[in-house]
C-alpha cells in the first residue's frame, strides 16, 4: 500500500497502512481545531499522542492528554479530539472504514 495524505478542516491525515484487519493513521491536528463529535457503530480504535497537548472528549467527559498518554474508543463511544497545541496523534482501528457518525462537526460537514 502507498501511503495516501488527506487535508481536513482541522489539519490532515496521513494513512500509512490499510487492510482487511486494522488501519493506521497520523493525524496533525492543527491547535484550536477539532475532530468531529463521532462515534462508530463496528471499530474499535487506539490513539497515541506522539506530540502536542489534546482535549479529549470521551462519552461527556473531557480530559487533556499529553504525550505519551494513549486511548481506547469502543463502537458505540461518541469522542472527539481537541488540539490545545498543534498535535501528532498516531491512530491504529480495526478496518471498519466507513461506518462514522458524524454527531457535530465545527466545519459543516456531514
Amino acid at each position: 500500500m502507498i501511503p495516501s495524505a488527506k487535508e481536513t478542516p482541522w489539519g490532515n491525515v496521513l494513512v500509512f497502512a490499510q487492510n482487511t484487519f486494522y488501519q493506521g493513521k497520523i493525524l496533525n491536528i492543527v491547535k484550536g481545531e477539532a475532530t468531529s463529535l463521532q462515534t462508530h457503530s463496528l471499530r474499535h480504535t487506539d490513539i497515541y499522542l506522539d506530540s502536542g497537548v489534546l482535549l479529549v472528549q470521551h462519552n461527556g467527559v473531557k480530559q487533556k492528554m499529553e504525550p505519551g498518554e494513549k486511548r481506547h474508543f469502543i463502537p458505540s463511544d461518541v469522542y472527539r479530539m481537541v488540539a490545545l497545541e498543534d498535535a501528532r496523534v498516531i491512530e491504529v482501528s480495526t478496518a471498519h472504514t466507513n461506518e462514522k457518525t458524524r454527531v457535530e462537526d465545527r466545519y459543516g460537514r456531514k
